[in-house]
């Protein structure tokens, strides 16, 4: 995607293999002892999307992923977005952080103003929802997503 010279086929079997991956993954269990695991996604409320998002690191070529998925509140699918991005520091946390951003902006950008983000980088999320001063590397991205809070976005960690 990044090259813009994907056929639409290409562009819609993408989107296709995102969706999957990211059903799938709703449904592996996971095994670090530190994670919650929820039995099953939970659609939003009436008139609410949930944008879940999600990050992650490439070791060859360097480079991290950040993509989100959104669903209304039937659980019909309303749209994914994946991109491989390079930054000068790649951690998983920024992988998350960036997704998180880039969900919060789309939302933002297509006029929604009642959204649940959801994702399973409990740190991230408690950073987002923090109001003191984060002193990292994330902070730039971490500072991008509250200012784009003032809309109505709820974040749930897991």
């Amino acid at each position: 995607m990044e090259n813009g010279n994907q056929s639409p086929m290409d562009v819609i079997q993408s989107a296709r293999n995102f969706l999957q991956a990211h059903k799938d993954a709703l449904w592996r269990p996971r095994s670090s002892r530190n994670a919650v695991v929820k039995d099953r996604w939970s659609p939003p409320p009436l008139g609410v999307v949930k944008i879940n998002f999600d990050g992650t690191l490439f070791s060859n070529p360097l480079g991290l992923g950040a993509g989100f998925v959104a669903r209304n509140h039937e659980g019909l699918f309303c749209i994914a977005w994946g991109k491989k991005l390079f930054h000068g520091i790649v951690t998983a946390a920024h992988a998350e952080a960036l997704a998180a951003r880039s969900a919060i902006e789309f939302g933002v950008e297509h006029g929604w103003n009642s959204v649940i983000i959801e994702g399973d980088a409990l740190a991230i999320v408690q950073e987002i929802q923090t109001s003191s001063e984060n002193h990292s590397s994330l902070e730039p991205i971490i500072d991008d997503v509250k200012g784009l809070m003032f809309y109505q976005f709820f974040f749930l960690g897991g």
